[in-house]
C-alpha cells in the first residue's frame, strides 16, 4: 500500500480529531528527547534508536521492510507537512502505521481497549541536533503493562517486528 495523498491524509486527520493545532501538539515531541541508541525508558514505554541520514530515506527503508513482511502498511502521516499547511513549523516528523489483524485481533479480544494502541506505529523524526531518530512503543509496556494483555506470542511478534523495522530504517546502505 502506498502513501495516501495530502487530501486523504488531511481527511483522516480531521476524522481522527487531529486538527492542525492538535497535530503540532501531538507531534511536537515535547516529551521525546535525543535518546541513546537502543534507549528504552521503562517510565514512558518508548524505545528510540538512531535512524539513517535523512527522515525520507529512513521512512522509505521502513516502508520497504514492512511491505516485505506480513503486516500491512496502513498509512504514513507527514506531521511536518500538516503543520506547514497551516503555516506552522515543525522539524521533520513522519508517523508510519502498520499492522495485521492476525496479531491485533486476539489482543483486542483479550482487552478491547488495547485497540487504542493498535495498529503499531513508528515515528521517524529529526531531533534538535539534526539527527534522525526512530521511536516506537514497547509492546511489553504499552500492551502488557498498560492494558494487561497476556498474549505473549503476539506481544513477542510485535516487539520483534518493531525492532526489525527500526533496524531497517537505520539502514546499512546509502540513502
Amino acid at each position: 500500500m502506498s502513501r495516501n495523498t495530502d487530501d486523504d491524509r488531511r481527511t483522516v486527520l480531521k476524522l481522527a480529531g487531529l486538527t492542525a493545532g492538535g497535530v503540532a501538539g501531538v507531534a511536537g515531541l515535547g516529551g521525546i528527547g535525543a535518546a541513546d541508541e537502543g534507549d528504552e525508558s521503562e517510565e514512558d514505554g518508548l524505545v528510540t534508536v538512531e535512524g539513517g541520514e535523512t527522515v525520507a530515506g529512513t521512512v522509505e527503508r521502513i516502508e520497504a521492510a514492512i511491505e516485505e513482511e506480513p503486516p500491512e502498511l496502513i498509512t504514513t502521516f507527514d506531521h511536518a507537512a500538516n503543520a506547514e499547511s497551516v503555516r506552522e513549523e515543525l522539524r521533520e516528523t513522519t508517523l508510519i502505521l502498520f499492522g495485521t489483524p492476525e496479531v491485533g485481533t486476539p489482543i483486542m479480544r483479550e482487552n478491547q481497549a488495547a485497540g487504542i494502541d493498535l495498529p503499531q506505529k513508528l515515528l521517524v523524526w529529526c531531533d534538535e541536533e539534526g539527527q534522525v531518530q526512530i521511536t516506537y512503543n514497547d509492546p511489553e509496556w504499552n500492551l502488557v503493562e498498560r492494558h494487561g494483555v497476556s498474549r505473549s506470542e503476539e506481544i513477542e511478534a510485535m516487539s520483534e517486528a518493531l525492532a526489525n523495522f527500526a533496524a531497517a530504517g537505520a539502514g546499512e546502505g546509502a540513502e
